[in-house]
């Protein structure tokens, strides 16, 4: 998952309460709150960044916003942004190939 199609781990909150996130504990980026922000449509975006670490995800980013930052977990790789596109691809398919 690459920048903001790392949202789709919003839709894997679980529903009923006592049960731990499928992604509780692993370590994830995504676009960071700061790059959120500069979007046109920011304020009705729920930030990746607050909603990993809210249900017991580890998060990181890079330094800079355009920074390439790729965060492998086990066998989940994601990518801050655009930027990590070529590097988080190399590395999924190399954990394919373990």
């Amino acid at each position: 998952m690459i920048g903001g199609g790392v949202a789709a781990v919003l839709s894997t909150r679980p529903r009923d309460a006592g049960v731990a996130w499928v992604f509780h504990r692993c370590s994830l980026t995504g676009p960071s709150t700061w790059e959120m922000l500069k979007l046109p449509d920011a304020l009705s975006r729920q930030s990746v960044e607050d909603f990993i670490r809210l249900w017991g995800g580890q998060y990181t980013s890079g330094r800079e916003d355009s920074a390439c930052h790729v965060v492998i977990d086990d066998h989940i790789v994601t990518g801050q942004n655009r930027h990590s596109t070529l590097i988080a691809i190399q590395n999924f398919i190399l954990t394919l190939k373990r």
